[in-house]
């Protein structure tokens, strides 16, 4: 099916949308910075029951956008946004009408849209581009999502996944090369035991916290982290490989 973006204009609504959400509310159409689901926006749980494009918000003057309709346990519960088709389509468990899913808000990024240009008597006159943002999720389902939990339990008190393990997400790869390259990386920076099993466990259970949250792990360029790193008083060095090793957006 094919949707149009509904991302939101800064300052602007949709053509023909409702009025802003009140705060809190699930709606992508709501701006703000939400690029750490960890004490931020809550995932939605629920069976999916539709998944597909129409009018946003079901209005025949808005534009076309893509939504979930979602039972869960306060009732039927729909979301919007234009990243919710490809979220799906991205979904490693491939979910289908009748799963249990757990849709998972990943923050906002902005997107440059066409939109009709006005002059000053609300006539149209063209298209103009604005810069507007656009919120992104991941959605898998709710089987899928408790794997990944266990796995990233895993990591926190084994250390490590046996390559079965690895085989069931990419990002469990990923997670599992994050380590190793971390533990290049603590033995550059201190030949101390004990500071080095602190700053392994620190990124471990860093990495282990993005795999909950539905974050992709990214692998940094080993000498930019470590002439970072180096030039860090030693408190902010786990830190700063978590801002390079994990998506915040």
């Amino acid at each position: 099916m094919h949707s149009s973006s509904n991302a939101t204009p800064l300052g602007a609504q949709p053509p023909g949308a409702a009025p802003p959400p009140p705060s809190g509310s699930d709606d992508p159409q709501e701006t703000g910075d939400t690029r750490r689901p960890r004490g931020g926006r809550a995932p939605v749980r629920g069976v999916l029951l539709e998944a597909a494009a129409a009018p946003y918000r079901f209005d025949p003057a808005a534009r076309r956008s893509f939504y979930l309709l979602l039972r869960t346990e306060v009732g039927e519960r729909s979301l919007w946004g234009a990243d919710l088709e490809a979220a799906l389509q991205r979904a490693v468990s491939q979910p289908r009408i009748g799963d249990e899913v757990v849709v998972l808000p990943l923050g906002t990024k902005p997107v440059r849209l066409r939109v009709p240009a006005q002059d000053g008597h609300a006539d149209a006159v063209g298209e103009e581009r604005v810069l507007a943002q656009r919120r992104h999720w991941r959605i898998e389902t709710q089987d899928h999502m408790h794997m990944l939990a266990q796995d990233a339990q895993r990591l926190r008190v084994e250390r490590t996944l046996s390559p079965g393990n690895m085989e069931r997400d990419p990002r469990l790869t990923y997670a599992m090369a994050g380590l190793q390259l971390a533990a290049q990386y603590v033995r550059r920076l201190t030949a101390d035991p004990r500071s080095q099993q602190q700053l392994l466990a620190s990124i471990r259970h860093r990495i282990a916290d993005a795999l909950v949250d539905g974050l992709d792990i990214h692998l940094p360029d080993k000498r930019v982290a470590m002439a970072r790193a180096l030039s860090l008083p030693a408190p902010g060095r786990a830190a700063e490989w978590d801002r390079h090793a994990h998506e915040r957006t």
